[in-house]
């Protein structure tokens, strides 16, 4: 009988108009009863009222354990995972860094743009955090991405979310003098094809900025786009040798093979020029060979 009336109150709660409703939902969410805690943690999700959104990501950290854990579980679909890009753009900046974390733990990587946003618009202390934010939401997005490619329905659709995420960063990337944040160079890399205009930009002007962030990134990264990036590298004569040596550097099996698959087995004129600058490959020593 309990569960019935439980499920009453919350359909009760669920259809109010009400603002004392999410009030009500949030003390509901912190109850020492299971069902009638992790039951408020989805209406107030499916509410359209922001407030309740508002105050529901505050308590975020104080939840318990399974009301969080039914937080990050939410339907992309929702109202309020819908509602976390304005939080994020919209409220005082520790506030918009908690509703980035909550991004960040459900995975919700429509909302990366949001946070590129901030971290760029933010002195480099204060952007840092929400920078790392954005890398961790480019890494799943990433795995996201796998998914989708190998058959998985994924929603909403990783390609979009690349796609507004890559925009996002190639519209800040210019302001790197001032916002500073290597992580997000490093998510640019990760997530941007080799061609994308923002990344040879930097790739082609070694004193742009971001230069030297974005060479630090593709010493580790294994992104299609930083190896399409090494290879255009041995193909370009007019190629920094700082960037020609970084390629020549890369020895590890999952960018070594791709590299030089995109090479081709026939190499051509320009980079035998290459590799005439260069006196060393790490690709050449004995145990690579």
């Amino acid at each position: 009988m309990q569960s019935v009336g439980i499920e009453r109150t919350l359909r009760t709660l669920l259809r109010s108009k009400s603002s004392s409703a999410s009030g009500l939902l949030l003390v509901a969410a912190q109850s020492a009863c299971a069902p009638l805690r992790l039951g408020a943690v989805r209406v107030i999700a499916k509410r359209d009222d922001r407030s309740g959104h508002e105050a529901l990501v505050d308590a975020y950290a104080d939840l318990p354990s399974d009301a969080g854990d039914a937080l990050r579980g939410i339907p992309h679909d929702t109202p309020m995972r819908s509602d976390l890009s304005h939080q994020i753009l919209h409220r005082r900046t520790l506030d918009s860094l908690l509703a980035a974390r909550v991004a960040h733990d459900c995975k919700a990587t429509e909302h990366l743009p949001a946070v590129i946003s901030i971290a760029a618009s933010l002195q480099p202390e204060s952007g840092e955090p929400f920078a790392e934010i954005a890398l961790g939401l480019a890494k799943q997005l990433v795995e996201q991405l796998k998914a989708s490619a190998s058959g998985e329905s994924v929603k909403p659709d990783p390609a979009f979310a690349r796609r507004a995420a890559v925009n996002a960063i190639g519209e800040t990337i210019g302001m790197y003098s001032n916002h500073k944040q290597d992580a997000l160079v490093e998510a640019l890399v990760l997530l941007a094809p080799y061609d994308d205009p923002a990344l040879k930009r930097v790739v082609h002007q070694p004193d742009h900025a971001a230069h030297e962030a974005l060479c630090e990134a593709l010493k580790t990264q294994t992104s299609d786009g930083a190896i399409g990036i090494l290879a255009e590298v041995f193909a370009d004569t007019s190629a920094p040798t700082t960037l020609l040596k970084l390629a020549a550097s890369r020895h590890e099996p999952e960018v070594l093979g791709p590299l030089l698959d995109r090479l081709g087995p026939s190499v051509g004129a320009r980079v035998l020029t290459n590799v005439e600058r260069l006196n060393h490959f790490s690709w050449a020593k004995p145990e690579f060979e």
